[in-house]
């Protein structure tokens, strides 16, 4: 075989080593370290069955998603708009936030969410679509 020709079999024979340990490599790293993902991918989809659903008189949950290892809840204010001044956003915002920190740390159904050191988004938009605020929290226990 000429010269030429085995350097490109070895060539082509490095690529194929190179390429299968790295891919098989990517492969096994994704699933040890995707498991939470995963776990809250499927948490996003049992939520997401049951189409928006209505909280409490002014606040509906139109879907969750997940990016990463967050858990984002997409939520409308009914009554609210973004130009309306009789509702003052920033301490919405204050409440609303507490409540979920105490909710996320205390509530035992939290409690798998907690272990795989998730963090929760919550957006918050007006009963027109538009964005109103937003937070994310980490569990502090």
């Amino acid at each position: 075989m000429p010269e030429n020709n085995k350097k490109l079999v070895n060539q082509i024979l490095l690529f194929v080593v190179v390429f299968a340990i790295a891919f098989f490599g990517t492969k096994y790293l994704v699933s040890s370290f995707g498991g939470a993902n995963s776990k809250l991918k499927k948490v996003a989809l049992e939520l997401n069955k049951k189409g928006p659903q209505q909280m409490d008189p002014e606040t509906r949950l139109d879907s969750t998603t997940v990016a990463g290892d967050t858990l984002a809840y997409h939520y409308t204010l009914l009554k609210v708009t973004h130009k309306d001044t009789t509702v003052n956003l920033v301490r919405a915002k204050e409440y609303i936030t507490k409540q979920a920190q105490t909710n996320f740390d205390t509530n035992a159904q939290m409690s798998d969410l907690r272990a795989m050191k998730a963090k929760l988004k919550y957006e918050y938009k007006d009963k027109n679509g538009q964005p109103l605020f937003n937070f994310t929290i980490a569990a502090n226990k």
